[in-house]
Order: structure tokens, then C-alpha cells, then sequence
């Protein structure tokens, strides 16, 4: 029998290629934030119908029948995968409009701070409009924003979750083994 059939490579090579692929992916997630609701949208390559949908999403047009999902994350759990995703994404862009106003004026001036704090870090990439109302005593800010993050990074805190979970339960239960 001669070995000089390769034909198995051809699979091999074009699966390495879309893995490479997939991982390089990037996935938009779109955020609107305001008057007291919230849509998140999300897309892949282009941000233009993630960002519509996640505005139609906190206005409440064509919202979907709420699903029951039995799954919880513990706040430390979604503070870990927030950070690894959040130093994994990128800022596509980010728009920040309103007034912020407290019953306090210190309270009203730190706020302000932060936001152009936030204006300053994320600069080229953002339109951050918010002024200060020390007398009005109501604050009223609505967000826009687009993050991509590629489909390797969510897969890969996906798998770390996991294993963050079963390891948890390994030492809930002990092992089998002993």
C-alpha cells in the first residue's frame, strides 16, 4: 500500500482555516441606556443594525416575550468575566447625552468629573455632551454605545467559566476518586 495519498489534508487544512477564522470574528455588541430603560443588540462585522436594534430594544419597539432562563452568576463570577471581556473588546464608539443633576451640589460636580473623565479615556472614539445642573436636582442621561469583541475571547471566557464552575463543584463534593 503506497502512502501517497493526501486527500486528508485538504479537510485538515480548510477545518485549521475556519477555526482561525471564527476566532478573528468580531462581534458587536450594542448598548442603549436611558430614561430608565435598557437594549442591548448584537451583531457580527457591521455595527449599524446592532446599534438600531439595541435603541428599538430600550424605546420597547418589537420587544420579544421574555424567556425563563434557570441560570445565575454570581456577582464576583460576572465581575471576572466582565474584566477579561472588557480588556479583550474594543471601543467602536460611544455617545453619551443629558444632564446630571443631584440634591447635592458635591455630589453633582463629582459626577460631572467622572464623566469627563470617561470623556477623556475614551476620546477619539466618543461624543460625550452631559453638562451639569446644580439647581434642577434630576439627573437625565442617555447612552449609546458599540463594543466588539472577537468570537475567540467569548468562547475562550465561555470555557474558562466552565471550568471555573466545575472546579468549584470538584471541591464542593470531592472527588470521586478518593
Amino acid at each position: 500500500m503506497v502512502m501517497n495519498d493526501f486527500s486528508w489534508m485538504i479537510p485538515l487544512s480548510a477545518a485549521v482555516f475556519l477555526a482561525f477564522y471564527l476566532y478573528h470574528v468580531p462581534v458587536m455588541i450594542a448598548f442603549a441606556l436611558g430614561a430608565g430603560r435598557a437594549g442591548v443588540g448584537i451583531g457580527a462585522f457591521l455595527y449599524g443594525n446592532a446599534a438600531a436594534r439595541a435603541q428599538r430594544r430600550a424605546a420597547g419597539i418589537g420587544r420579544r416575550r421574555k424567556r425563563k432562563m434557570s441560570f445565575s452568576v454570581s456577582a464576583q463570577d460576572a465581575f471576572l468575566l466582565f474584566r477579561y471581556l472588557f480588556s479583550k473588546g474594543k471601543m467602536e464608539f460611544l455617545r453619551v447625552s443629558g444632564i446630571i443633576s443631584f440634591e447635592n451640589a458635591m455630589e453633582t460636580a463629582l459626577a460631572y468629573g467622572l464623566v469627563l473623565t470617561a470623556a477623556c479615556i475614551f476620546r477619539e472614539r466618543a461624543d460625550i455632551s452631559v453638562r451639569p445642573d446644580f439647581i434642577l436636582g434630576k439627573t437625565n442621561v442617555e447612552g449609546v454605545g458599540i463594543v466588539s469583541v472577537k468570537l475567540g475571547h467569548i468562547t475562550r471566557a465561555a470555557v474558562l467559566y466552565a471550568g471555573m464552575i466545575l472546579k468549584r463543584r470538584g471541591a464542593q463534593y470531592g472527588k470521586a476518586s478518593d
